[in-house]
């Protein structure tokens, strides 16, 4: 009886001490390139989407891929460019087919033109996301050198409160937990072999049942009924779309520049601080300023809009300026900040012939 049970003692110790060794070799736990604590929460996702937009039902699967792109899996090392923002570049209250991302490759497809743009977007992340994204994410992925670092930027700046304090969890988006007890369960996760795997496997061949369902018919009708916004920013209930050239807006942009003077400033500090990352790469920073549902009528973002492209001029920075011309439609957004299918198709219009001039040279 002695003897059988140290035989099963030794078996049980020699079991544990294999899963212990196979973890040390096929672990993150020494490598450079592991996440560790970081980026848990935007790899290998796999949820269910239904939404209604022009008396139609959209049923579609929103994928992140094992390194935390959007969509399929595919090498790092044939990332050419990649798509950086919040969630009105993420998209993910839309088919992959109607984003802003999806129309410029159809486009470039269409023009016979092999550049593919790869989303990274993140919902909640502004330019202090962004940097997060340089200091924990992408260097950790092995054989990314992308050509092109695109930044769709701008409406979550408008959303802080404190824009010279560096929060890496930046609202919705949580690169890094900031509970260290949560850092810590997290890192072990991210490092381990068998719980990588599991994942894996699971993003591969699992779906779960429920479907997250958006009416974007009912959210444009709230707009319209000004219903709509829980977002301080635009409580004041405007309902018109004012265009960064008009008039209306000269006449007020020098007062907003004196009002936001603090918030420019740190806005293109992070901005330099991007340009200054993305120079590491060897590669091609390109920013693409943003348009909300109400345009030139939210002063702060006037303020933004005009420091970028004067900053980008002084610096000869790649800026691709949407916003000066863009002439809004009520129909373009189905809230305050968040494009609809018309909406995107629309941005994308803008946006493809300047940066197809940036990729052809």
């Amino acid at each position: 009886m002695i003897k059988i049970s140290k035989i099963i003692f030794i078996n049980i110790l020699v079991f544990i001490l294999s899963l212990i060794l196979i973890e040390m070799i096929f672990g993150g736990w020494f490598s450079k390139d592991s996440f560790g604590a970081y980026f848990r929460e935007h790899r290998m996702k796999r949820v269910n989407y239904s939404i209604k937009y022009d008396e139609e039902i959209y049923k579609y699967t929103y994928l992140r891929n094992y390194h935390g792109f959007k969509g399929e899996e595919i090498e790092p090392s044939q990332i050419e460019a990649v798509f950086i923002g919040g969630s009105t570049a993420d998209e993910r209250w839309k088919p992959e087919k109607f984003s802003i991302v999806e129309l410029l490759n159809s486009k470039f497809k269409k023009d016979n033109l092999e550049f593919k743009i790869i989303n990274s977007a993140i919902e909640g992340q502004s330019t202090t996301g962004y940097i997060a994204n340089f200091k924990f994410w992408y260097k950790s992925i092995p054989n990314f050198k992308p050509k092109y670092f695109i930044f769709y930027t701008g409406i979550n700046e408008l959303l802080k409160q404190n824009y010279d304090t560096f929060d890496y969890s930046d609202g919705m988006a949580k690169l890094v937990a900031k509970n260290a007890k949560e850092r810590r369960y997290d890192e072990l996760k991210s490092k381990s072999f068998f719980y990588d795997s599991a994942r894996k496997i699971k993003h591969k061949y699992y779906s779960r049942d429920k479907i997250h369902f958006m009416d974007l018919d009912k959210s444009i009708q709230n707009r319209k009924n000004n219903k709509s916004s829980s977002l301080e920013l635009f409580n004041n209930k405007i309902n018109s779309y004012v265009k960064f050239n008009s008039k209306f807006a000269i006449n007020k942009l020098q007062e907003s520049i004196n009002d936001e003077k603090k918030f420019i400033k740190s806005y293109i500090k992070n901005i330099d601080i991007l340009k200054s990352h993305v120079d590491d790469y060897s590669a091609k920073a390109i920013f693409i300023n943003q348009v909300t549902a109400y345009g030139a009528n939210v002063k702060r973002h006037l303020a933004l809009n005009k420091a970028l492209n004067d900053h980008c001029k002084k610096n000869n920075y790649i800026c691709i300026d949407i916003a000066s011309n863009f002439n809004g439609e009520f129909e373009f957004w189905y809230d305050e900040v968040h494009t609809t299918p018309l909406g995107s198709k629309k941005i994308s219009e803008v946006i493809y012939p300047k940066l197809k001039k940036i990729v052809n040279r």
